[in-house]
């Protein structure tokens, strides 16, 4: 199925309301259907803000659209191009996600609950994987609860599909507490990387945090492919621990897949309509009434820029031929083109090398005066890679290489102390901002 962007007017089609989240690529803010009371949810993707994101967009629509046969996956319901911004619109589930409703309860789910949620995530992975589609980023801020305990998998922006003839990737994707050995190593990997995101998703909703949560992820990427795999701890079943060491095998050949893992026993056992949906929907409950209330919604919708693609029903998936078009042609589309002063920056840069190098000018500028100048030269290695990142061929610095500089950058950032600094220098305010 295809998803192409419509030309009706999205303001004159939804009422948007609060900003609900922020999911890969763009801000999700809830939205009324005008003339109606149904809601929707809509992510706002500006193609501005880094033009090197373009095919990740796509393929999370394309993602999406393909999976309207799927009960556990959100639901597509179209998309609008608006100048340089996409609307990307999906059904709306009240409950938000799972990492949410943690937080806003103060506790783990059920052991019961989080049986029937991984069962639906399972069932929804399986689906993917059968189209030779990876989500590569499972966790539980990307599960989505409704108000009746209904629970899909959301958040496909960083979704790939394998091809005939590449049959396993190599990027380096996904968030790294649930990231795969392999994936960190940058190892050829398939859909067994998603199981061990479902391991150690079952851990984080047993225990409300995923394995190693005390160490910055930048070390996680380092202590993951080295260290034993983790272990479910604490009063649990016998069965629930099996299943998520099957799922968190060090060996991606040792893990089973999705579809087997839904004959494992302990997901057998479970009664997700009769037993987990009820639970959710009471801790659903529960969290919507200790929230503040939600502020009063919007008389206007944001006003969109000129639309710029083919007409076509708000509510037919259909592929983005704008995007498509752009991807062959950027001159097709010169609003979203890259700005000069703002080269696309690849993933490696933003997710590993701009926050190892940020973290050492800021420890350098907690020194005071005599550490400024380290502070200053940082910031135009930060700003000299990130030129050379937009140069090289393909536009990428590779994800080894940023995760070696990362690691260097950590493992001497104490070379940046001096001995005999003052209290007055070690609490002296940071350097004004550098033109």
């Amino acid at each position: 199925m295809s998803a192409e962007a419509t030309t009706a007017d999205p303001a004159e089609l939804y009422q948007l309301e609060e900003q609900v989240g922020r999911g890969s690529f763009g801000v999700v803010h809830r939205a009324r259907v005008k003339g109606t009371k149904d809601q929707v949810a809509i992510k706002i993707v500006d193609l501005e803000a880094d033009v090197s994101e373009l095919e990740a967009v796509k393929s999370e629509v394309e993602t999406m659209a393909s999976a309207t046969a799927c009960p556990q996956l959100v639901r597509y319901l179209g998309c609008h191009m608006v100048s340089n911004r996409l609307w990307i619109v999906t059904e709306y589930l009240g409950g938000g996600s799972l990492g949410d409703l943690m937080t806003k309860t103060k506790r783990p789910l059920p052991e019961e609950a989080v049986r029937g949620v991984l069962g639906e995530i399972l069932r929804g992975l399986a689906f993917l994987h059968a189209q030779r589609r990876l989500h590569r980023d499972v966790k539980g801020k990307n599960v989505l609860v409704a108000e009746d305990g209904s629970v899909k998998l959301a958040d496909f922006g960083v979704a790939t599909r394998l091809t005939d003839t590449t049959t396993k990737r190599r990027s380096l994707i996904g968030t790294p507490y649930w990231m795969a050995p392999e994936v960190i190593e940058q190892s050829r990997y398939d859909g067994a990387a998603d199981v061990w995101s479902v391991g150690i998703t079952a851990i984080e909703l047993a225990t409300t945090k995923p394995p190693h949560s005390a160490l910055h992820p930048m070390k996680v990427l380092f202590v993951v492919p080295k260290a034993a795999p983790p272990t479910l701890e604490g009063e649990f079943s016998d069965q629930f621990k099996a299943f998520v060491a099957r799922c968190v095998a060090k060996d991606a050949s040792d893990r089973p897949p999705a579809d087997e893992l839904l004959r494992d026993p302990w997901i057998v056992d479970g009664d997700f309509a009769g037993s987990s949906k009820p639970l959710l929907a009471s801790l659903v409950a529960e969290a919507a009434a200790s929230a503040p209330p939600p502020p009063p919604p919007s008389s206007r919708s944001p006003t969109p820029s000129p639309l710029i693609t083919p007409a076509a029903s708000p509510h037919t998936p259909r592929t983005p031929a704008s995007l498509s078009q752009y991807a062959r042609s950027p001159a097709s589309l010169p609003s979203v083109s890259a700005s000069p002063r703002r080269p696309g920056r690849s993933r490696a840069f933003r997710q590993v090398v701009a926050p190892a190098i940020a973290a050492a000018a800021r420890h350098a500028i907690r020194g005071g005066d005599r550490r400024r100048p380290a502070a200053a030269a940082l910031d135009d290695l930060c700003k000299a890679l990130e030129r050379v990142d937009g140069a090289l061929e393909g536009g990428r610095l590779t994800a080894a290489f940023a995760v070696a500089l990362a690691d260097a950058l950590e493992r001497h950032r104490g070379s940046l102390d001096l001995e005999g600094l003052t209290a007055t220098n070690a609490t002296s305010p940071p350097p004004p901002p550098r033109p």
